[in-house]
C-alpha cells in the first residue's frame, strides 16, 4: 500500500512539474520602413491582451504552451495574424501601414485588398534578408506562418 502511494505521489509530482513549465516567447517588430515599432499590442486569438511591445519593438510572452496564433496590433497599421509553429522561440515580424482607402464599390475593396495582399507576400522575404544585413533581426527563418 504505502509502495503505491509513493508512486501515485511521485506521478502527481511529475505531472505538475511539467504543467507548471512555463514556455516563453520573445520577439521584436520593425515596421516595413525598416524602424523599430513601439507600443504593438499582442494579442490572443480571442483578443486577450498578452502584452505590448518597448520602445525598441521588442516583447515578452509567457505561459505560452496553449498559444497557437496572435495578433499584432499597431497604431496606423495592417492587424498582423501569425500562427505559430509547436517550438516557436523568437518572432521577428515586419508590420506594415494600414491602408485604409474609401471606396464606392465593396468589389474594387476586396480588389485593392488582395492586391495589397499579394505585393505584401511578395516584399517580405526581401525586407527580412535585408534586416539580418543590417543586424536588425537575428536571421531570415520564421517560426510561424504569417497569414495574409
Amino acid at each position: 500500500m504505502n509502495l503505491t502511494k509513493f508512486f501515485l505521489i511521485l506521478f502527481l509530482s511529475t505531472v505538475n512539474n511539467l504543467y507548471s513549465q512555463s514556455s516563453i516567447i520573445k520577439g521584436k517588430i520593425i515596421h516595413s520602413n525598416l524602424t523599430v515599432f513601439p507600443k504593438v499590442q499582442i494579442l490572443t486569438e480571442r483578443n486577450t491582451l498578452l502584452t505590448v511591445s518597448d520602445s525598441e519593438g521588442n516583447f515578452v510572452i509567457e505561459n505560452t504552451k496553449s498559444l497557437k496564433i496572435l495578433k499584432f496590433v499597431g497604431l496606423r497599421a495592417e492587424i498582423e495574424i501569425v500562427e505559430l509553429n509547436s517550438n516557436c522561440e523568437y518572432i521577428q515580424l515586419i508590420m506594415f501601414d494600414s491602408t485604409y482607402e474609401t471606396f464606392l464599390l465593396l468589389s474594387d475593396a476586396k480588389k485593392a485588398y488582395r492586391k495589397e495582399q499579394r505585393k505584401k507576400k511578395k516584399i517580405i522575404p526581401k525586407l527580412m534578408k535585408q534586416e539580418v544585413e543590417k543586424n536588425i533581426f537575428d536571421k531570415d527563418k520564421m517560426c510561424y506562418t504569417q497569414k495574409l
